[in-house]
């Protein structure tokens, strides 16, 4: 910076720039905490959804099963509704990204910086992916687990 013309001194507050990185650091730590605890407990509340759906379709899922209906024809539903669960939990987990991704922009302007249209791109696609894998999940568990054909 100090050989760009019209700079005559430049100030680098290195104590600012340390505590800026661990602060940054601490915040990645507390986030994938927090991350992997509200994962597990969308596992927990999609796996038991599931179990009272399976326990409220048991009359169905009996006679079906006596009638000689493939197991999977009887567990795919509950799998693909956890999915769904996931999915548009993931959507409503979306909705305040969008609302703050406009100050996002304008702190990256703010700092000179171009914001990173495809890092939000990846994180929209990340956090669909996660929420229908975690609500896949808590499906195939509560129907291996209660789901006997």
């Amino acid at each position: 910076m100090k050989k760009m013309n019209g700079v005559e001194d430049v100030y680098y507050p290195e104590m600012i720039a340390q505590q800026m990185r661990k602060l940054s650091r601490t915040t990645t730590i507390v986030t994938i905490l927090f991350v992997v605890l509200l994962g597990g407990l969308t596992l927990f509340i999609i796996s038991n959804t599931i179990h009272l759906l399976i326990q409220s379709c048991s009359r169905e899922i009996e006679i079906m099963s006596m009638m000689g209906v493939g197991g999977w024809y009887i567990k795919t539903p509950y799998i693909l509704q956890g999915s769904f669960y996931g999915f548009a939990g993931s959507i409503i987990a979306l909705l305040p990204l969008y609302v703050i991704q406009d100050y996002i922009i304008k702190i990256y302007k703010y700092f000179n910086n171009v914001p990173p249209q495809l890092n939000i791109n990846i994180v929209v696609l990340a956090i669909l992916a996660i929420g229908i894998i975690v609500g896949a999940s808590g499906s195939i568990i509560s129907v291996k687990k209660y789901l006997k054909i």
